[in-house]
């Protein structure tokens, strides 16, 4: 697989009373939800924008309590998904999350010493009358069964898919994701005996966050995954590129260096179209991604590219997302230039630019220095205003339509 390699994210449908729209659920589950043609609006914005992405992933959250009802809908939904965006069924990539874990019959059956229930947890997911059970399987693995992950190795990506919420249940407070030390050893071994060419891609897809997030009201969450540190461990030993996930509702895009071994990139998706908390309301959009992994540097082997996102707002449709309300429309990934360096090459650049023609654009310094294309759209904007103010320059615009000019005096 040569690069670019692209991405299409949908996370935490959410489909039943827990979507946000009357058409998200089915027919049978009463809902208090509006009426919208939100699917209708999703495939009209797809080809609009004529998006035809390499692979689909759906970190988690299909429906909203594992109902039947929940998955049959959803079924026809995700379908309709996949032909917008010229895919099969064989390019979708799906793990369950803790909504897709059935409590109402765990809760049926309190203290059930035989684990009848517990092995019931996925029936739904799984029946026969819908496809998810082949999207769960792959080879010899199931996501719904020990040790929880599956293999994808073909052409187009290398990928470990992972159930992080295979311990979820009622009883469980908060509902963190969960890994051990035994499906660890068991990854440790499926990767080590998989041959992968160095140049493609390397995903890690689950549905919890790796680390620990604030909601968007400043309070603290306590459901990111279990013991992440020994995973954090595993995806730098085996240089894994990016991990995919969902779970919390507010999408993030970071990257991260630990012990100065291996540098990789976490993405966290937002939901696609759950209700939103109406606390919310002026903070907080449903999301949809295109990551676009467009090569690996040869000297750093990190990979980079850029995400860009669309918020879905009734009145106007899918719209460029804003960083106030969820991500930037376009968030660059992967670039591994220390703040310092950056910062020292950018001023030279510019201040001799300046006196030339008092005035630079942004794209101006891409060309000269497009290493600079995959630097995070925030670091960007705080060193160009740190420039700025030391330079005595005037920055108009928001990122990538930056602009610095000469201040004039009066």
């Amino acid at each position: 697989m040569t690069f670019p390699l692209t991405l299409a994210v949908i996370s935490d449908l959410h489909i039943g009373d827990q979507a946000r729209s009357r058409e998200l659920c089915p027919p049978a589950i009463a809902t208090a939800r509006p009426d919208e043609p939100f699917l209708k609006h999703f495939i009209d914005f797809v080809a609009s924008e004529h998006l035809t992405p390499d692979l689909l992933i759906i970190p988690g959250d299909v429906s909203a309590h594992a109902h039947p009802a929940e998955y049959s809908h959803a079924a026809g939904l995700i379908d309709n998904i996949v032909d917008a965006l010229h895919l099969s069924r064989a390019q979708l990539i799906l793990t369950p999350g803790n909504h897709d874990v059935d409590w109402a019959i765990q809760s049926a059956y309190p203290g059930d010493h035989t684990l009848y229930s517990r092995d019931q947890r996925y029936a739904t997911m799984r029946h026969e009358k819908w496809y998810f059970d082949s999207l769960l399987r792959r080879g010899l693995r199931h996501l719904c069964e020990p040790p929880y992950f599956v293999v994808i190795d073909d052409p187009t990506v290398f990928a470990v898919v992972y159930n992080s919420a295979h311990e979820d249940g009622p009883q469980v407070e908060n509902h963190p994701g969960s890994i051990d030390t035994d499906i660890l050893l068991a990854m440790e071994a499926a990767v080590s005996e998989t041959f992968t060419e160095p140049d493609r891609a390397r995903l890690f897809i689950m549905h919890h966050h790796l680390f620990p997030y604030a909601e968007p009201d400043g309070k603290f969450e306590f459901s990111a995954i279990q013991r992440a540190d020994l995973l954090q461990e595993f995806l730098e030993n085996h240089r894994f590129d990016i991990v995919i996930h969902g779970h919390k509702h507010f999408p993030r895009l970071n990257s991260y260096e630990i012990n100065n071994r291996h540098r990789f990139t976490v993405f966290g998706s937002g939901s696609f179209s759950a209700f939103l908390n109406d606390d919310w309301a002026d903070t907080l959009l449903n999301q949809f991604h295109i990551i676009t992994i467009t090569g690996r540097n040869t000297r750093t082997q990190t990979i980079h590219g850029n995400v860009r996102s669309w918020a879905y707002t009734r009145s106007r449709s899918w719209i460029p997302s804003d960083p106030d309300k969820g991500i930037h429309h376009l968030a660059p990934f992967g670039a591994n230039i220390e703040y310092a360096s950056l910062r020292h090459t950018l001023q030279d650049t510019i201040a001799v630019h300046v006196r030339k023609v008092r005035y630079i654009e942004w794209e101006s310094i891409i060309a000269s220095h497009p290493e600079f294309e995959s630097v995070d759209s925030r670091t960007v904007m705080q060193v160009l205003r740190e420039i700025a103010t030391a330079l005595k320059l005037n920055m108009y615009g928001d990122y990538p339509q930056i602009a610095l000019a000469v201040r004039e005096t009066i």
